[in-house]
């Protein structure tokens, strides 16, 4: 069972948690989608598969956030220097995907203001269409994650 001193240290790691799974929704729909997982789990496709396997425990193809707590939270019964440990790992790669897509923005910004201004429609598509899915290229899917 767990301690009060445990569940105190739950409590810390339950808002490390929160907090990562707002990083790792890139969508800001309030819930991980399969290429939010692939990216928590490195790229990993058989292990985003499982992991939304373990967690979707109400079949609606996505993690939401109670779904993404309990199973960090069953983690952490087994193994809390694991769960925290795991979490930090998610961190990094979510840090690592953000910093990569706003560096592109940037570069983009840079090449649209040096050529020629663009036209209004072409502006109101850019804003309009939907984030890029990600691309997975496919060693990385066959490749299995080194980390597990």
């Amino acid at each position: 069972g767990m301690t009060l001193a445990d569940e105190e240290e739950w409590l810390k790691l339950q808002a490390e948690a929160q907090r990562i799974f707002f990083l790792a929704d890139l969508t800001a729909d309030k819930k991980l989608d399969l290429g939010e997982l692939l990216l928590i789990r490195g790229g990993s496709l058989d292990n985003a598969e499982t992991m939304l396997d373990a967690l979707d425990t109400n079949m609606s193809g996505t993690v939401e956030l109670d779904e993404w707590l309990a199973g960090i939270r069953s983690q952490y019964e087994w193994s809390a220097h694991d769960a925290a440990l795991l979490l930090k790992q998610y961190e990094n790669r979510i840090m690592a995907k953000r910093c990569t897509e706003q560096k592109k923005a940037r570069e983009d910004d840079a090449k649209a203001s040096s050529t020629a201004v663009a036209p209004e429609a072409a502006t109101v598509a850019s804003v309009a269409a939907a984030p890029e899915p990600l691309e997975v290229p496919l060693e990385v899917v066959a490749a299995s994650e080194e980390a597990d």
